[in-house]
């Protein structure tokens, strides 16, 4: 969480990212990942045995998620099947919730519904988690 807000501020301050909207609403969207990235750890470490299993299980889940949130190509513009799998990840309305910090002045529903989606996310992976431990 502390790298999520100080990450938001050095790119916001001394490296002078322009964005619309106040620098918060940023700083919830990286805070939000960041507790989605902690959640998927969680899930992950039942199922590895090891380190070495989880960093994998981790990069299986998160290089097709980078790959189609629409960083590198417009959601609009991919195949239909590519996009029905971008709407299935959560990184998909990470990517779309900064978009709309950074264009806009205020709170958008967008945003607020991205921000939603993600934080349904954390709850569903996080009971996920705990459903999958080791009862003694």
């Amino acid at each position: 969480m502390l790298q999520a807000v100080l990450s938001t501020l050095l790119a916001v301050g001394p490296l002078g990212l322009d964005i619309e909207g106040p620098a918060y609403l940023l700083m919830v969207i990286a805070m939000l990942g960041a507790l989605l990235g902690l959640a998927l750890g969680l899930l992950v470490s039942a199922f590895a045995r090891n380190e070495f299993r989880a960093v994998q299980f981790l990069s299986a889940g998160v290089l097709p998620q980078f790959l189609v949130c629409g960083l590198f190509v417009p959601r609009d513009e991919m195949h239909g099947a590519l996009a029905a799998v971008a709407r299935a990840m959560p990184m998909t309305y990470a990517v779309r919730a900064a978009g709309e910090a950074a264009t806009h002045s205020g709170v958008t529903v967008l945003f607020v519904r991205d921000a939603v989606l993600i934080l349904g996310c954390v709850v569903l992976v996080l009971v996920a988690s705990a459903a999958t431990l080791k009862r003694r």
